[in-house]
C-alpha cells in the first residue's frame, strides 16, 4: 500500500496492523471501493451511538458523585450539630458536678438512697 504507518507504541502497532489487514481483505479490487461510503456511514452511526452512551454514562456517574457529595455535606452538618450538643451536655454535667460538690449532704443522701434500693 502507498501509505506509511508511523509506529509509536505496541498497542498502536497492533491496532494499525489489524486495520491494515481489514483494509486489505475488504478492498482487494477496485469495485470494493464503492462500499467505502457504506462503511463510513456504518462507522459514523456506531461512533454517534458510542458517544451518546459515553455521555449518558458520564452524566449518570456525575449525578452519583453530586449525590454522594450532598450526602457527605449533610452528614458533616449533622455531625457538627451533634458535637455541639455533646459539648453543651458536657458543660451542663460539669456544672452539675460542681454544684453537687457544694452540697456534701446531698451526696450522702444519694448514696444512702442507692443503698436502700
Amino acid at each position: 500500500f502507498p501509505w506509511q504507518i508511523m509506529e509509536s507504541s505496541g498497542d498502536d502497532i497492533d491496532m494499525r496492523s489489524k486495520a491494515r489487514e481489514i483494509i486489505e481483505l475488504r478492498f482487494r479490487d477496485a469495485s470494493s471501493l464503492d462500499e467505502v461510503s457504506l462503511y463510513q456511514q456504518q462507522y459514523t452511526r456506531q461512533l454517534s451511538l458510542t458517544e451518546a452512551q459515553l455521555t449518558s454514562t458520564i452524566q449518570t456517574n456525575l449525578d452519583h458523585v453530586k449525590k454522594a457529595m450532598d450526602t457527605i455535606k449533610q452528614s458533616e452538618d449533622t455531625m457538627a450539630k451533634l458535637v455541639g450538643e455533646f459539648e453543651g451536655m458536657q458543660d451542663q454535667l460539669g456544672k452539675s458536678r460542681s454544684q453537687l460538690g457544694k452540697y456534701e449532704h446531698i451526696r450522702s443522701i444519694n448514696i444512702a438512697n442507692r443503698n436502700i434500693q
